[in-house]
């Protein structure tokens, strides 16, 4: 069980750098699928020109990265509030209590649909890629 101290420590944990290489990975597959996109006046007419596959992908890497932003901000909220009540109900900073399985569910659930955002999104941009270079 652990003590309220070891609960914040964990808090600074959701709300910290786990999710580092996922957000790089994200946005370097928004830089490509950019990079792949025909140009245009610099508006989304762009679009209308470019590959769905790549369309689809960038889609999922923005949804990657909303899932990021959800693991951190959810995930910290939940953790926070159940803080909170545990230090108003009298508990210190080291005494111990079980803890939810929501608290730690959250942000699990928004954690593995970044990666799994991710990996389609990159699945997507390498089939177009594949797909327009077999043409």
């Amino acid at each position: 069980m652990p003590s309220t101290k070891a609960a914040w420590a964990r808090y600074d944990a959701v709300t910290g750098k786990a999710s580092d290489q996922a957000r790089v990975l994200a946005l370097a597959g928004i830089g490509a699928v950019w990079l792949f996109t025909k140009t245009g006046e610099g508006d989304l007419s762009a679009i209308k020109g470019t590959p769905q596959g790549f369309v689809l992908a960038g889609a999922l890497f923005a949804s990657a990265i909303v899932c990021d932003v959800l693991q951190y901000s959810v995930g910290g909220e939940v953790l926070r509030h159940w803080i909170r009540q545990r230090e108003k109900g009298g508990a210190g900073p080291e005494d111990t209590a079980e803890t939810p399985d929501l608290v730690a569910l959250v942000p699990r659930i928004f954690y593995f649909a970044k990666i799994a955002l991710l990996l389609l999104g990159y699945i997507s941009f390498a089939m177009t890629v594949w797909i327009a270079w077999a043409e």
